[in-house]
């Protein structure tokens, strides 16, 4: 049933045929700017980014609480950590975050705004 949901919406676009060609195409050198340090080409002028990163930041490995008037953070499953760049957690976060009924009627553009 929910599958049909963006039926009207997924169906308006013709390129559906190829998306998995296409995406292969381009997912070597975006893997590689996602990961700049597993490519020797682009680690040093990355090197400046190179944070400790978590690599799984998803909902269910946070944990927060309330304590002495602040806000605390508690993380768990560091299976995926190593060194990355910090953005790359923010983005996996907020995909894994995000409902995509949340994202139609303006909710994608109030989303890059914040």
């Amino acid at each position: 049933k929910n599958k049909l949901k963006f039926k009207a919406e997924l169906g308006s676009f013709g390129f559906w045929e190829d998306l998995g060609e296409r995406l292969q195409s381009v997912a070597e050198v975006n893997g590689k700017h996602a990961h700049p340090f597993a490519d020797d080409s682009l680690s040093a002028s990355y090197q400046k980014f190179r944070t400790f990163t978590h690599g799984d930041p998803k909902q269910a490995n946070l944990f927060f609480r309330a304590y002495n008037s602040e806000l605390e953070v508690g993380l768990i499953d560091f299976q995926w950590s190593g060194f990355g760049l910090a953005a790359t957690d923010v983005a996996h976060h907020i995909t894994a975050a995000i409902h995509a009924d949340v994202l139609g009627k303006g909710g994608e553009e109030a989303l890059l705004r914040h």
